[in-house]
């Protein structure tokens, strides 16, 4: 169904209490924008996803956060740097999304979808955050 975003259940162990999270991928397309929404009342805690390849979905985080701001105010927000399997071709340095993310007063992860690295470890901050 492309007119929806995929979900997913995750079970994620922290501190020795499991908790069961959904996990909601609006992939940051146009297409769900409206329905994007609809999400944010439901929501302890979110992930804004970029590309650590490409400046263009860096640059988006700002509004991506903002708009989290706006309509979920008590969420748990933190930013992720995903790609990380492909370092070679990166291009916004770390340290860029670091002072972004210290600015904004949230942590920053970077991932690797594609490899799992740092995907245990993003959801495990994330729900230490909320518990």
């Amino acid at each position: 169904m492309d007119n929806v975003p995929e979900i997913a259940n995750k079970t994620v162990t922290v501190d020795g209490k499991s908790v069961t999270i959904a996990v909601f991928d609006t992939q940051g397309t146009e297409k769900f924008r409206t329905i994007t929404s609809s999400f944010y009342d439901s929501s302890a805690g979110i992930m804004i996803v970029y590309d650590i390849t490409r400046p263009d979905s860096f640059h988006s985080l700002e509004n991506w956060f903002n708009e989290c701001e706006r309509y979920s105010p008590q969420s748990e927000i933190m930013l992720i740097g995903n790609k990380l399997d492909l370092k070679d071709s990166r291009a916004v340095p770390m340290e860029e999304a670091v002072k972004l993310a210290e600015g904004m007063g949230k942590v920053y992860v970077e991932t690797s979808a594609t490899t799992g690295e740092g995907v245990e470890e993003a959801f495990q901050k994330l729900v230490q955050s909320l518990l």
